[in-house]
C-alpha cells in the first residue's frame, strides 16, 4: 500500500545475498629463496616474501541488518573472495649452477567481515537508485615454504567500500539489485618481507607499483521482513499540534 511504501525500509529486517566477480587485491605472491654456503650447506642468505597481489576472482557477499529510516539501512556483512597464490620456492648452493625453480599456482579462498550503510530513495518507485558505503576487514593466508624458514604472517587489509547500483521490486518483500563494489585499502599489512644474511645474486624483492584497489560487479536479491515497528504519523501530528502556541 501507499502507506507501507512510505515507511520504506524503516523497522524492517533485511537479508541480502550477492554474487559476482572482478579484479582486486585478493590474491597473493609468495617467494622463498635460500642461498646455501658451498662448504657447510647452511643458509648464507635467505629471502622470504608474502604479499598481496592483484588478480581476478569471485566476490560473494551475505548481509543482514535493519532499516533505520525509510531510505537508510545498516548491515553487517561477510564476504567471500576467490583468487590464487603464486609461489616460487628455491634453494641454490654457492659455487654451483643455479637452477631456477618453476612457479606454482594454488587456489585461494579468503573472507572479510565488515559493516555497511546504504541510502535507497524513492520508496514509491519500482526501480530505485542505491548507494552504499562500508568498511571491510580482510585477511589472506600464511604460506609454509621451506622448512628452514618460519612462515611469515598472513597479509591483512582494511578496505573502504563504495557500492553504487540500483534495485527493482520483484514483489512486496523481495528486491533484485545490481551494483558495483569498489574497495580501496586504507590500512593493514599487505606485504611481509624477511631477509637474513647476504651473498645471493639478484635476491627477490617485494613488487612495487601494483594497484591494490578492487573493482567488482555483483547482482543478487534482498529479502525484507517486517516491519518490526513503524512511524506513528498520528503521534507525530499530535506532538506538532501540542507544540503550537
Amino acid at each position: 500500500t501507499w502507506r507501507s511504501e512510505k515507511n520504506g525500509r524503516f523497522g524492517q529486517v533485511l537479508l541480502r545475498a550477492a554474487a559476482g566477480g572482478g579484479t582486486g587485491p585478493y590474491s597473493q605472491r609468495y617467494v622463498s629463496q635460500i642461498f646455501l654456503d658451498g662448504t657447510t650447506l647452511q643458509p648464507k642468505h635467505s629471502v622470504q616474501i608474502n604479499e598481496v597481489a592483484a588478480g581476478s576472482g569471485g566476490a560473494f557477499d551475505l548481509e543482514a541488518g535493519l532499516g533505520v529510516a525509510p531510505w537508510v539501512e545498516v548491515m553487517a556483512a561477510v564476504g567471500f573472495r576467490t583468487g590464487k597464490i603464486s609461489t616460487a620456492i628455491d634453494e641454490d648452493v654457492e659455487g654451483q649452477v643455479a637452477i631456477p625453480s618453476g612457479e606454482g599456482n594454488q587456489s585461494l579462498n579468503t573472507t572479510q567481515l565488515g559493516v555497511r550503510a546504504s541510502f535507497v530513495p524513492f520508496t514509491h518507485s519500482i526501480v530505485r537508485p542505491a548507494v552504499g558505503v562500508g568498511i571491510g576487514a580482510w585477511a589472506g593466508k600464511a604460506v609454509a615454504g621451506s622448512d628452514r624458514q618460519t612462515p611469515l604472517p598472513k597479509p591483512t587489509a582494511l578496505f573502504f567500500e563504495l557500492l553504487p547500483g540500483a534495485e527493482v521490486s520483484a514483489s512486496t518483500n523481495v528486491n533484485l539489485f545490481a551494483r558495483a563494489l569498489i574497495a580501496v585499502p586504507v590500512a593493514g599489512n599487505t606485504a611481509a618481507f624477511e631477509e637474513t644474511g647476504a651473498g645471493m645474486p639478484n635476491p627477490p624483492s617485494p613488487a612495487s607499483g601494483v594497484s591494490k584497489t578492487g573493482f567488482a560487479v555483483q547482482a543478487g536479491l534482498t529479502v525484507r521482513l517486517g516491519p518490526l515497528w513503524k512511524y506513528d504519523n498520528k503521534a507525530q501530528a499530535r506532538i506538532l499540534i501540542d507544540d503550537e502556541p
